[in-house]
C-alpha cells in the first residue's frame, strides 16, 4: 500500500496555493487596472462557486511581490451580522495587520467618520510615497439584499468617499455573485466607475492542468482520454472539476493500492453521482440565484438531453409549459453569460453535463412531490366541502376541526381559511383569527382586508399596554392609511407618550412623539422650550467665560419666555451685580412675575450699559 495526500481542494479557496489554475487574463486585467492612476479598480462577477474568491486570494498572494501594493482582503458575507461600525473596525484591524503598523486611536468623532477622516489618512501618511492600499472586498452584494439596508446606508457612502478621496492611493477589487443588472441602483452607482470583469468557466487547457494536479505528488495517472471525459462532464467548472477529481482520488485510494492508480472510465462514472450529492447545496444556491425565467429555460434544456434545442423549438416548449415569462428574445443571455448554457450550430444546450444531470434529478424529484401535492389538494378541497355542510348545520366545532385538517394539507386554501376565521371570531378566538387573516391577506388582500381591519380594531380597543395598542393601529394604517378611528387613536397614543416624556424632561423624545401625533400646539411648545433651554445653556457658558453682558442679554430673553425657568433669576442677579444670592427655587417662583415686569427696564439698562460701559441697573 502507498500513502499520499489528496491534492484536490474542495471546500477552501485555492488562491495563493499550488492548486490555483488559469485565470491569466483576469489577473492581467486586474493588475492593469490597479496600475492605472486614472482608475479606481475593478468588479469581479460570476455565478457562485465559479472561483471569484480564489482569484481574490491569488491577488492577495501576488500583489505584495509588486512594490508599493498593500492588499487587504475582507469578506462581507462573513461579517453580515455585524453593525456598520463593527465592520469598519474589523477592516481597520486588517489594514494595520497587513501594513504592519501598531494600533493607534484617539479619534474625536464616531468611528464611522473617524475611519474616513482620521484613520485612513493617518495610515497612508505612514506608508512609502506613491504606495497604495488595495482593498479586496469579497461578496459585496451581501450588503445589497433585503434586511441589509441599515448597513449599506453607512458602508456604501463610506466606500464612495474612499474612492473619491486619498489621491489614488486607495484602490478596490470587488467580487459579487449577481448579474450586475440585478444590483440595486445605489450599489450600481457605487460601482459605476469601475471595470467589470466576468469570472467564467475554465478553458479546456486549464481544466486539463487542474485534473493533472495529482502529478504534483505523483498520486494519480491520467490519460488524455480520461481528462477529456472529465472535461465533457464538468465543462470547465472549477468547483465541480475539483469535486469530481477529489471523489475519484478517494475512491481509488479506498482500495489500498500498492502502486500509483490509473484513472479509468468506470472510476469517473462511479464518482459522478457522489459528486452531485456532495455539491448539491452549492448547486441549489446557484439555482436559487437564477431568475424564474432562467430556471424554466434550464429545466427545458436539461430534459431534452445533450443535443439541445433550436430557439424555435425552445420557444415551443416554453409555450407548452403555459408559463407567462415575458419576452424571450434576451432570456437565454444570462444563462450564456453565466456559462450555464452554450449556443452552437443554431442550438442551445446545457454546457455542464453534471449540472444537467442534477437539474434532471431535481425535476424528477419535483414531479414526484407535485403528484403528492395534487393528491393533498384534492383531499383538502373535499374536507372543506364537508366542513361547510357542518357549518350550515350549526355544528361549528366539527366544521373547525375539518377546516384545520384541510389547511394542514393545503396551507393556501383560501375558502377554508375564510370559513375558519368566521368560526374563530364567533367564538372569540381573535388572536388565532388574526393570524389566519394576516396569512390570507398575503394571498387575497381584497377578501381579507375588511375582516382584518375590524379584528385589528377590536384588538386595539382591548389592548392594555400602550405599545401593544399602538402596534394594532399601525397595522390598520398600513392597510388603510386614512382610517379615521385608527388615525385618531394613533395620534392619542403618541400624544400620551409625548406628555409622559415632557413630564420626565425628555424634550427630544417628547418632540418626536408629538410630531407623530401631529399635535402642532405641543410641537411649538416643546420647540420653544428647547430653544429656551439652548439659550439658557449658552448664557451659563457666557457667564462662566466672564462675558457678563452677553449672559445678561440671553438670560433676559429666557426670563421673558418663562420667568420661573430653572435658576435664570439667580444667574441674572449674578450677571448684573456679581453676587450670587443663591435664592431657593420657591423664592424665584414667588418673585417671577415681578422679574418679568422689570425685564423691559432691564433690557433698556443693558442697552445703556453697552454704550457707557457701566451698569445702570
Amino acid at each position: 500500500m502507498i500513502f499520499n495526500t489528496n491534492p484536490y481542494i474542495v471546500e477552501d479557496p485555492v488562491g495563493g496555493t499550488g492548486a490555483f489554475v488559469g485565470r491569466r487574463d483576469v489577473l492581467r486585467n486586474a493588475l492593469h487596472v490597479l496600475s492605472d492612476p486614472h482608475k479606481n479598480g475593478a468588479v469581479f462577477y460570476g455565478q457562485r462557486r465559479i472561483g471569484k474568491t480564489s482569484v481574490m486570494k491569488e491577488l492577495m498572494a501576488r500583489l505584495p511581490r509588486r512594490e508599493g501594493y498593500f492588499p487587504i482582503y475582507f469578506n462581507f458575507r462573513e461579517n453580515a451580522a455585524s453593525s456598520p461600525e463593527q465592520i469598519l473596525q474589523a477592516i481597520s484591524y486588517w489594514i494595520l495587520y497587513s501594513v504592519d503598523i501598531p494600533f493607534f486611536g484617539g479619534f474625536n468623532e464616531d468611528f464611522t467618520t473617524g475611519f474616513q477622516n482620521d484613520f485612513l489618512p493617518c495610515v497612508l501618511s505612514r506608508l512609502p510615497e506613491k504606495s497604495a492600499l488595495i482593498f479586496l472586498f469579497d461578496e459585496l452584494d451581501t450588503l445589497d439584499t433585503p434586511g441589509s439596508e441599515q448597513i449599506s446606508a453607512v458602508i456604501f457612502p463610506c466606500l464612495r468617499k474612499m474612492m473619491s478621496d486619498n489621491g489614488g492611493r486607495v484602490k478596490f477589487i470587488f467580487a459579487i455573485g449577481q448579474w450586475p443588472e440585478d444590483l440595486s441602483g445605489e450599489c450600481l452607482s457605487l460601482l459605476s466607475s469601475l471595470k467589470f470583469q466576468r469570472i467564467s468557466l475554465l478553458s479546456r487547457e486549464d481544466t486539463g492542468i487542474l485534473v493533472n494536479l495529482s502529478r504534483q505528488n505523483a498520486s494519480l495517472k491520467w490519460s488524455e482520454d480520461m481528462i477529456e471525459h472529465v472535461w465533457n462532464l464538468t465543462g470547465g467548472h472549477p468547483y465541480l472539476t475539483q469535486h469530481l477529481c477529489h471523489v475519484i482520488w478517494e475512491y481509488l485510494y479506498d482500495r489500498e493500492p500498492t502502486d500509483v492508480p490509473s484513472v479509468l472510465f468506470g472510476d469517473i462514472a462511479a464518482a459522478a453521482p457522489e459528486t452531485l450529492k456532495i455539491a448539491a447545496v452549492s448547486l441549489r444556491r446557484l439555482w436559487d440565484s437564477l431568475r424564474p425565467v432562467d430556471r424554466v429555460i434550464a429545466s427545458v434544456l436539461a430534459d431534452t438531453g445533450a443535443e439541445g434545442l433550436t430557439r424555435e423549438a425552445l420557444e415551443n416548449c416554453l409555450q407548452d409549459t403555459r408559463m407567462l415569462i415575458g419576452n424571450l428574445k434576451h432570456a437565454p443571455r444570462v444563462l450564456e453569460e453565466w456559462g450555464l448554457i452554450l449556443s452552437e450550430n443554431g442550438k442551445y444546450r446545457i454546457r455542464v453535463e453534471l449540472l444537467r444531470q442534477w437539474i434532471v434529478q431535481r425535476n424528477q424529484a419535483l414531479a414526484s412531490v407535485q403528484d403528492k401535492i395534487d393528491r393533498n389538494l384534492a383531499k383538502a378541497d373535499s374536507l372543506f366541502k364537508q366542513a361547510r355542510d357542518f357549518f350550515r348545520e350549526k355544528n361549528a366545532q366539527e366544521a373547525a376541526r375539518l377546516l384545520e385538517q384541510a389547511i394542514r394539507l393545503d396551507p393556501n386554501h383560501q375558502k377554508a381559511k375564510q370559513l375558519l376565521i368566521e368560526i374563530l371570531l364567533e367564538r372569540g378566538d381573535r388572536e388565532e383569527a388574526l393570524t389566519l387573516l394576516e396569512e390570507l391577506y398575503e394571498y387575497n388582500p381584497w377578501a381579507a382586508r375588511p375582516r382584518l381591519i375590524q379584528t385589528l380594531l377590536d384588538q386595539g380597543r382591548k389592548a392594555r399596554q400602550e405599545s401593544e395598542r399602538l402596534n394594532f393601529y399601525k397595522k390598520i394604517l398600513v392597510l388603510e392609511p386614512r382610517h379615521p378611528e385608527a388615525l385618531a387613536e394613533y395620534g392619542k397614543c403618541y400624544e400620551r407618550q409625548g406628555d409622559a416624556a415632557y413630564e420626565n424632561h425628555d424634550l427630544n423624545q417628547a418632540l418626536e412623539a408629538y410630531q407623530k401625533a401631529d399635535s402642532q400646539e405641543k410641537i411649538g411648545m416643546v420647540r420653544q422650550r428647547l430653544r429656551t433651554e439652548d439659550i439658557y445653556q449658552q448664557a451659563i457658558a457666557a457667564l462662566g467665560n466672564g462675558e457678563g453682558e452677553k449672559a445678561q442679554k440671553m438670560l433676559a430673553e429666557v426670563l421673558s419666555a418663562d420667568p420661573s425657568f430653572r435658576e435664570a433669576t439667580r444667574y441674572m442677579h449674578l450677571a448684573v451685580t456679581g453676587r450670587d444670592i443663591s435664592e431657593p427655587d420657591s423664592l424665584i417662583i414667588r418673585f417671577g412675575k415681578k422679574v418679568k415686569a422689570g425685564i423691559k427696564g432691564l433690557m433698556g439698562g443693558l442697552r445703556k450699559q453697552g454704550k457707557s460701559g457701566k451698569s445702570e441697573i
